[in-house]
This record gives structure tokens, sequence and C-alpha cells, in this order.
């Protein structure tokens, strides 16, 4: 599978610029990765936690490689290499869609993760990118940051070349908002004629009576 490289850029102080402690740095990449996976099937199945096993192309599109670090000033660079959603799940995106739902083909787990931090920063409490277990989630991040760990840079779109967005103790202050503002899930019934069924995300498709 072809992997293509990101950066992630941590905002340190000269102390732990290219020198983070074993712990800080197991702990946030530890950290990451879940939140990466929880993100890329809330966008492409719509909830961020499903029973079973995990489907072979979320698998794939987590396969997120750690491949160097080096010092920009008093800031860390984290390289990854990880495969764009294109290349891990073929078979989602042969398929065209009227209605546009999933993430761009050439976009990866740290796009969709950063696309996540976006939204919760925005306060967007209508927002599909995530729902109240990956906000919970997101919140217990909090305490990575310090005086000596500021901000994690995360790139999206072209690898950070359109948008960066920060993940802060600020972004999990809010996340932890919006996830006790967040009703859990409820039962409705909604009436329509059965448009769509697909099976490699577990999904289906109504066409309601406006169209």
């Amino acid at each position: 599978m072809r992997y293509q490289s990101q950066v992630l850029r941590l905002q340190t102080d000269s102390d732990y610029s290219k020198r983070l402690p074993i712990e800080l740095c197991g702990d946030l990449l530890r950290r990451l990765r879940p939140l990466m996976t929880d993100s890329l099937r809330m966008a492409v199945e719509g909830s961020s936690v499903a029973a079973g096993r995990t489907p072979g192309w979320l698998a794939l599109a987590s396969d997120i490689r750690f491949v160097d670090y080096a010092r920009d000033g008093d800031e860390t660079l984290i390289y990854l290499d990880l495969p764009a959603l294109g290349a891990a799940a073929p078979e989602l995106y042969d398929q065209a869609e009227l209605w546009p739902t999933r993430p761009a083909a050439e976009y990866t787990a740290v796009d969709v993760f950063s696309e996540v931090v976006g939204e919760v920063d925005r306060d967007n409490q209508d927002s599909p990118w995530y729902d109240r277990h990956l906000l919970h989630k997101l919140s217990s991040v909090h305490r990575l940051f310090s005086d000596h760990l500021r901000s994690v840079a995360l790139p999206c779109g072209s690898n950070g070349a359109a948008r960066v967005h920060l993940l802060t103790g600020d972004t999990t202050a809010i996340a932890d908002r919006l996830a006790d503002s967040t009703p859990p899930p409820q039962e409705v019934r909604v009436a329509g004629q059965l448009d769509m069924i697909r099976r490699s995300t577990r999904s289906f498709g109504l066409q309601l009576d406006d169209g």
C-alpha cells in the first residue's frame, strides 16, 4: 500500500524541543492513534464506536507509522507515514455518491482528526464530525498540555497546505462541555423508501417524502 508523509508540529518550550520526555512522547502517540481511528469511523460510518470486529478498511486507514522527528526553533516536529482513505478503502470510493458524505479520498487519519479538532474549536454543536463518545475521548487528553507542551498543530488537506488546526488544552475543555450538552442516542421512527444498502459501511439510505 502506498503511504504518504505528514508532520505534526508540537509547540514546546526550549527544554522540550526535540527532547521530549519518553513518557510524554509515548502518551501523546498512544492517545492520538485511537482518536484518529475513532474519527475515521465517525466520518465514514456516522458513529465513532461500533460492536464487532474492526472493518478491514478502518484497520488499514489507521496504520500510522512513526518515521522521524526534528526540531524547528523551539518546536518539535513528528513525521508520520500513513495511507490515504482512497488507498485504504477503495471499495468505499469506487461507488459514486449523489450527495457526498465521506471525507475526500486523499484525506488521511490525520486530516480527518484535524477536521474534528477544528469543529470542536468552533464550538459547533451540530457538527457531524463527532459524537459523545469521541468528545469524551478527546477531552481526556487534557493532561498532556502544560507550559512544556502548549499545542499540537494538525495538518488538514494537502499536508496542511490548506489549513492547520491546533489541538490545545482549550480544545479538550470545549470537547468536555460539548459532550455534557450532547443528548444521548434515542430511538426515532423515520419513514421513507429504501434507496441503498451498503455492506462496506454497514449503512443504508432512505429517500424521504420530500426528496
